[in-house]
């Protein structure tokens, strides 16, 4: 595999960013939410408006890395508050789990989140997406005890923390 590259997302590669949702959702979540809810929120189409409105609204930061050029994961986090940030989502293709995409997108967000000035990194995560949670706290996310029933298919949701 060739260098992976991670920057800012241009709107134009919003769609881009849709599939690439789309696509890891099915791959990562289908032991996890059922196959309605996952055709409900795996629509392209839909993906993109609802990105087009979130990064309209300037409230976050959106990444995209590739490797040779073409798009393989995105990242986007939030500020919670003057001291708190949030990762909101993070999706890989399957064909680049284990190639440092990851790794990548983390790095990046991590670093930009701790030269904003940010105390700490929060995420939610599945409870059953272990193999989500491993990869997190490689990174010194761990878990706070807050938990909440997620809007797909009331699946478990879990807090990790990270003080930067």
């Amino acid at each position: 595999m060739g260098k992976i590259v991670v920057r800012q997302t241009r709107r134009t590669e919003i769609p881009v960013i849709a599939k690439i949702q789309c696509s890891a959702w099915r791959a990562a979540f289908s032991d996890i939410i059922t196959e309605q809810t996952m055709i409900k929120y795996t629509r392209p189409d839909l993906r993109t408006q609802m990105l087009e409105r979130l990064f309209d609204s300037e409230t976050g930061h959106m990444y995209i890395a590739g490797i040779d050029g073409k798009a393989c994961g995105t990242l986007f986090w939030k500020p919670i508050d003057v001291r708190r940030a949030e990762i909101v989502s993070m999706h890989t293709l399957k064909r680049v789990w284990g190639a440092g995409v990851g790794r990548e997108l983390m790095r990046k967000a991590l670093a930009d989140i701790y030269n904003d000035g940010f105390f700490s990194t929060e995420l939610w995560v599945f409870r059953e997406n272990i193999r989500a949670r491993k990869f997190y706290e490689k990174y010194a996310f761990i878990p706070t005890g807050d938990e909440r029933v997620s809007i797909y298919d009331h699946a478990s949701e879990i807090c990790m923390r990270r003080l930067m």
